[in-house]
């Protein structure tokens, strides 16, 4: 038996003495412990062997108490990671949910602007269809179609000078018309060149063959006159519709050739004089 064995012995003997200068003595002997098997002295102390058992017992709660605190904070811990990750993946399915509706969103709009944006489009090009084939040969042909970048000035016969608005498009054709198709704020620029019929007035020619093209127009005489052997006719017109066509006219006659010219708008009430404020800027006389 070593030293250490006979000290857990006599921790329950009542003969034991602890001091500072000796370490654990017997009382009776004075002497530190010597047995090899047992010690005849001995004498159980059953306070102390009780109280080491509490104190035993006491050990194994705290131990357990530690032990499931342990236990506790890792399963804290791992609820929280857990608790973490769910709140991850729910933030990104979130944003990705709200930056899909924002995708959408802004397709949805972009779709819808598309479409209005077409409808635009198709109404603004109904409208100028229908708008120019009140006085316009249906049956024209287009060659050409430009934008005019600049006011431009040509003579479209002897001392008969064409001045276009840079805002116009126009549209060059065959059988000698030179409409606009589209110009600015809707306003529709037409021009005509037929053969002089010798039987029918400047006038007369003018109203059949507008009246094949818009058969319910109105006409109301405004002014004749001669520049220096140029014959010239101004007149304004209307034709009636779900919202009017009101417009001015210029008919000039030089040699054996004829010259309409209309300015016309679409519009909810007349306003000749401002229509024929324009149509004399367009058309020039030498």
């Amino acid at each position: 038996m070593n030293q250490r064995e006979r000290l857990l012995f006599c921790e329950n003997c009542i003969h034991q003495n602890i001091n500072i200068k000796n370490g654990v003595t017997c009382n009776l002997t004075q002497q530190k412990p010597d047995f090899e098997i047992s010690c005849k002295n001995f004498n159980k102390d059953n306070i102390k062997i009780k109280k080491n058992e509490i104190n035993i017992k006491k050990d194994v709660t705290l131990n357990l108490i530690e032990t499931e605190n342990i236990h506790n904070k890792h399963k804290t811990f791992w609820l929280l990671i857990a608790l973490s990750i769910i709140i991850i993946i729910l933030s990104y399915k979130y944003i990705k949910l709200k930056n899909n509706k924002v995708l959408f969103d802004d397709i949805k709009k972009e779709k819808l602007y598309d479409e209005r944006e077409l409808q635009r489009k198709t109404r603004q090009k109904n409208t100028q269809q229908k708008a120019i084939y009140y006085l316009a040969n249906k049956n024209r042909v287009k060659i050409k179609r430009k934008k005019v970048k600049k006011d431009t000035s040509f003579m479209i016969a002897k001392r008969l000078k064409l001045i276009m608005h840079k805002k116009y498009y126009m549209s060059i054709l065959k059988n000698n018309e030179l409409p606009v198709l589209s110009i600015y704020r809707g306003y529709s620029f037409t021009y005509n060149k037929v053969i002089k019929d010798k039987s029918k007035s400047l006038s007369e020619q003018w109203i059949n063959y507008r009246r094949t093209l818009a058969p319910g127009i109105k006409v109301f005489d405004v002014k004749k006159y001669e520049f220096e052997g140029i014959k010239v006719e101004e007149k304004n017109f209307m034709i009636p519709g779900a919202r009017n066509i009101y417009g001015v006219s210029k008919l000039i006659e030089i040699d054996e050739n004829r010259y309409y010219f209309h300015y016309f708008f679409k519009q909810e009430f007349e306003d000749y004089n401002m229509l024929r404020k324009y149509l004399n800027f367009y058309i020039k006389i030498k």
